[in-house]
C-alpha cells in the first residue's frame, strides 16, 4: 500500500499504527454488518413506491433521494448504531492496528494488566458501557423506535 500511493500520489502512505489504519480496519470489520442490515430492508421496500414515482416522472436521482433513502433510513442509522458499538467493543483490531493511539478499549487493558488497577479498568469500563448506550439510544430516538430491517 505504501509503495502504490508513492507511485499514485508521490508520498508514501503507513497505515501500520495509525489512526488512518484503525479506521480502514474498523472499515473492513464493519462491511458484513453494513451489509446484511442494509439488504435486508432493501428487500423489504414497498416497490409500488419506487414504480409511482417513476410514473409520475422521477428520475432515478429523485427516486433514490425521495423514496429509497428515506425508505432505508431506520435501517441507515441501526447500521450506523450496530457499526459504533462493535468499534467500541473491538479490542483484537485496535490492539493488533494502533497500539500506539491512546483509545479506550487500550487504556482499558493497560490498565488492568499492565498496572492491575482494577478499579480504574472497571471505572474506565463503565465508561465506555455509558457511551456505547447512550449512542445505541441517540439511534433509537432518531429512527423512532423503528430500527432494524424492518421498514
Amino acid at each position: 500500500m505504501a509503495q502504490t500511493s508513492l507511485w499514485l500520489f508521490g508520498e508514501r502512505w503507513m497505515f501500520a499504527y495509525s489512526l488512518a489504519g484503525l479506521f480502514i480496519g474498523y472499515l473492513y470489520f464493519s462491511i458484513p454488518r453494513v451489509i446484511t442490515t442494509v439488504m435486508a430492508a432493501c428487500d423489504n421496500l414497498d416497490q409500488s413506491l419506487e414504480e409511482a414515482a417513476r410514473s409520475l416522472g422521477a428520475n432515478t436521482w429523485q427516486v433514490t433521494k425521495d423514496v429509497i433513502v428515506p425508505g432505508i433510513a431506520p435501517a441507515l442509522l441501526s447500521t450506523g448504531a450496530i457499526c459504533f458499538a462493535t468499534s467500541m467493543g473491538a479490542f483484537g483490531t485496535a490492539f493488533t492496528l494502533g497500539t500506539r493511539l491512546s483509545i479506550l478499549p487500550l487504556n482499558i487493558y493497560g490498565e488492568f494488566t499492565n498496572y492491575a488497577n482494577f478499579a480504574m479498568a472497571a471505572a474506565l469500563s463503565v465508561v465506555l458501557g455509558v457511551i456505547t448506550w447512550m449512542a445505541l439510544s441517540l439511534a433509537r430516538r432518531l429512527a423512532g423506535g423503528n430500527l432494524g430491517a424492518s421498514v
